[in-house]
């Protein structure tokens, strides 16, 4: 495996330096760190590559360290997920090494139609689903509805004490889990999130796909079909809800991998095949709306695009912008054609961190 180039920001001068180690080495030093400092440390599993692989790497530091090779791990059922990747999560959960957490809980989450966003819940109890509930999942009580931060707090009721959640989060997948990396002066590997009890943990951030797929034939490890078919669908090998942002400029390649699978997201959100119908026309059409060329154009825009709760964060994240070009000396970090962007592309989850001068 390559050589570890850069580990994050190290002195005030934002000066890197190579930690002499190749990245499997330097994964697994971060998981020893983490399981020194944390009372409990898990991995957050979604059936895809890289969480794969973190778990295959915690069980090994594990063994290397004399104890139990347990491997606590969580997976959030988003629903909308095709039996290949399902059937693959719940041969792990049966392994004996394994201890998985699945929830399958109302999950606030959107969906993108002709560039406009719009909410919807993932096993809502007032819709017939994709696929029955498995009989082994936590669910939730008669009303509860869950977003992406409070399943933090609602995971860390099972697990005691200071937790370390670690993801497969990788910087190479997008410029945005870059510079959630590097604006981290000490220990980029870990990040808090909005529960008090629970951070997150990324000790596979500077590995590249193909050092995923070394470490898989290295050590015998089989990964989920799907990423085969995706091979010859000519599509990114990721594993995610077909109806978001990104996913929806996919959909059209479901016909290819899992037919069975398409029909199911069709049925039950119909609107979605128009979405795919017409996908090559959206960028013209945009749902009728021409691109904003200013500030002040772009609020009205973002009032036309968004519905629902959607719309209150995206004004939040516009009202931000507003404030940071305010001070001359964050200004040029925060170019209107990239914010324009993540606001077309419906990234809105997180405040938007600047851009580094390039």
């Amino acid at each position: 495996m390559p050589k570890v180039k850069i580990q994050g920001r190290l002195t005030k001068d934002n000066v890197t330096r190579p930690m002499g180690m190749n990245v499997l080495e330097a994964a697994k030093f971060r998981i020893n760190k983490i399981l020194d400092r944390y009372d409990h440390v898990g991995v957050s599993f979604s059936g895809g590559k890289d969480s794969l692989a973190v778990m295959h790497l915690l069980k090994q530091v594990k063994e290397e360290r004399g104890e139990e090779p347990i491997v606590d791990c969580v997976f959030r059922d988003e629903e909308l997920i095709p039996d290949s990747v399902i059937n693959f999560v719940d041969h792990y959960r049966q392994l004996p090494w394994v201890r998985m957490k699945w929830f399958a809980v109302p999950l606030k989450s959107n969906k993108c139609i002709f560039g406009k966003t719009v909410d919807y819940l993932q096993w809502d109890p007032n819709r017939e689903h994709v696929r029955p509930i498995p009989e082994w999942a936590i669910t939730a009580a008669p009303g509860q509805v869950f977003d992406q931060y409070s399943m933090d707090d609602e995971v860390a009721k099972y697990y005691p004490g200071k937790i370390c959640m670690m993801t497969g989060i990788r910087t190479s997948e997008g410029f945005m889990r870059y510079r959630a990396i590097i604006n981290k002066i000490n220990e980029t590997f870990v990040c808090a999130t909005q529960s008090p009890r629970v951070d997150l943990g990324r000790p596979v951030y500077d590995w590249e796909e193909a050092d995923v797929f070394r470490f898989f034939y290295d050590y015998n490890i089989e990964y989920a079909e799907i990423y085969d078919q995706q091979v010859f669908a000519k599509q990114a090998l990721r594993v995610s809800t077909p109806l978001h942002s990104e996913g929806s400029k996919r959909l059209g390649k479901w016909r290819e991998i899992d037919p069975v699978f398409y029909d199911r997201v069709l049925q039950l959100f119909p609107e979605m095949g128009v979405q795919d119908l017409y996908n090559s026309d959206i960028k013209s059409l945009n749902n009728g709306l021409e691109d904003p060329t200013n500030w002040d154009e772009l609020g009205f825009w973002i009032r036309e695009k968004y519905s629902d709760d959607q719309l209150t964060t995206a004004m939040q994240r516009y009202r931000e912008v507003m404030s940071f070009i305010k001070n001359p000396r964050v200004r040029d970090s925060y170019p209107f054609t990239s914010v324009l962007k993540k606001f077309k592309s419906g990234t809105i989850k997180r405040v938007f961190l600047p851009e580094s001068k390039r």
